[in-house]
């Protein structure tokens, strides 16, 4: 994770350096969140891969960099208080349709107020029986703007069940020290696979919804583990790095229902960015130095053959964006003379090598932003993006590209009056034809803000806000959550 971050931090630099103007305060405040939010996205979308199969990840939570010298706000003891309607954007003209599995399972009850936790609903008995589809399995570990940047320092530890429609469910509470990150959840069960390891490297555990007990469940695998998604037979891929500094070696894992979890490989390219395709067959990783002394391309792995291939894509540094379908993946390379930031998007084939132009993008052309987009579907996808070539600049809302076009999709998060704040930041994840988006802003000013998750039906433009910014002072709240997927 520290090298990860500090290659992070040296090609924000770099960026930084193609401009021409000055950097002041206000410039280096923007790059310091920017860094921490590239390290944090990267990590988000390693369990986004394989959707499809039976859950996905998304990371939604950073830690910001810098200090806020603001007051600690008051944190009362959480109370129970009369009936109220969960907080909300006005409901968009075309919502997605939840199934019939994915409906409010109860009748209304007392609402519970959590600091630094949007609105919560006891879950009812038998709650997690009838999840399905949809559903999300989210973790809150608020912190205040004062105590954001401080890792452990948590007011709270709560996970949370939250319907299609947005209804939030708290399950139970876990320690404030037991520090979790979600990877996958099968809808109707009562555990879900976490990664756990408060001051040290992470070990794969499960976590029990009902008692909240975490236990250490490895299969035999070294600690400083990351979560990537599914293989096409079901299978999770998991992703250890050694210690030994910048260019260490990869190994990459696969665990099946029961038993050892098996090594794939122990020298691969650094895959904690690594992003698995629709058919989990393939694995697209990122520039490495340790595998390629050229940037003009990208690493893939076949699962199933169990080899890594270079595949060299165009000039400059390229970077995955999405998969288009089981075999086919969206690269942008960028040219960093001169700072203009020129971009073209590829689209590779992985199995080949075979390489064609999808588009030049020029000045007011959408330009994927860092981190990787999601395949919604056909030859869908969605990113976030802006309309410059500025390498420098931050998002200006989420894209759906298609057929060599990028055409904006909705506000997200929608609309809301009490909270009047700006979006530059977002990470999708695409399930089942919908895609739940975790947004927050600060690119731009260097605040730090709580994330809010929305789902968007890109066929109908419809924005459902499932959990929204929690009131009063706090720099973070959701941390992690992961979507219910069809089988």
């Amino acid at each position: 994770m520290t090298a990860d971050l500090g290659r992070l931090l040296e090609q924000a630099a770099t960026d930084l350096g193609r401009s021409q103007e000055p950097a002041d305060a206000g410039t280096m405040r923007r790059l310091a969140v920017r860094v921490r939010r590239r390290h944090v996205a990267r990590h988000a979308t390693q369990s986004a891969a394989v959707v499809a199969i039976i859950g996905v990840l998304g990371t939604a939570a950073w830690a910001g960099l810098l200090r806020h010298d603001v007051p600690h706000p008051a944190v009362p003891a959480p109370t129970t208080t009369a009936p109220a309607p969960t907080t909300t954007a006005p409901a968009p003209t075309s919502p997605p349709a939840p199934s019939p599995s994915a409906t409010a399972a109860t009748e209304p009850a007392a609402s519970v107020q959590v600091p630094g936790v949007p609105t919560l609903t006891p879950a009812p008995d038998g709650l997690l029986d009838r999840t399905g589809p949809g559903w999300v399995l989210a973790n809150f570990r608020p912190q205040t703007l004062q105590h954001a940047y401080e890792d452990g320092l948590v007011e709270a530890n709560v996970l949370v069940l939250i319907s299609p429609t947005g209804e939030r469910y708290r399950l139970v509470d876990l320690p404030l020290d037991e520090d979790v990150l979600l990877a996958t959840w099968t809808p109707g069960s009562a555990t879900a696979v976490v990664t756990t390891g408060p001051g040290g490297p992470a070990h794969r555990a499960v976590v029990d919804l009902r008692t909240g007990t975490v236990t250490v469940d490895d299969r035999g695998m070294p600690a400083g583990l990351g979560y990537l998604g599914r293989a096409g037979d079901g299978s999770e891929l998991w992703t250890q790095t050694g210690s030994d500094g910048a260019g260490a070696a990869t190994s990459l894992y696969a665990v099946g229902a029961t038993g050892p979890g098996r090594l794939l490989s122990d020298d691969a390219p650094d895959a904690s960015g690594a992003l698995v395709d629709p058919t989990g067959e393939w694995l697209a990783v990122a520039y490495d130095t340790r595998f390629a002394t050229s940037t003009a391309g990208v690493a893939v792995y076949d699962i199933a053959r169990g080899a890594f291939v270079w595949r060299p894509v165009g000039a400059g540094t390229c970077e995955p964006v999405a998969w288009l379908d089981g075999r086919h993946l969206l690269v942008r390379c960028t040219q960093s003379e001169g700072g203009s930031g020129a971009s073209v998007l590829y689209l590779l084939d992985a199995r080949f090598g075979d390489v064609s132009v999808q588009q030049t993008l020029t000045e007011g052309d959408v330009v994927p932003v860092f981190g990787f987009g999601t395949w919604v579907g056909g030859e869908t996808v969605v990113f976030a993006g802006r309309r410059t070539l500025d390498p420098s600049a931050c998002g200006d809302g989420l894209y759906s590209w298609s057929d060599h076009v990028a055409g904006p999709l909705p506000r997200v998060p929608p609309e809301n009056p009490s909270h009047s704040w700006t979006p530059d930041t977002w990470t999708p994840v695409a399930v089942d034809g919908l895609v739940y988006v975790a947004s927050t802003g600060g690119c731009v000013s260097g605040d730090l803000m709580p994330t809010e998750l929305s789902v968007v039906d890109p066929a109908s433009g419809g924005v459902t806000l499932l959990s929204p910014r929690p009131d009063g002072d706090w720099g973070r709240s959701l941390a992690t959550w992961v979507v219910a997927a069809k089988s």
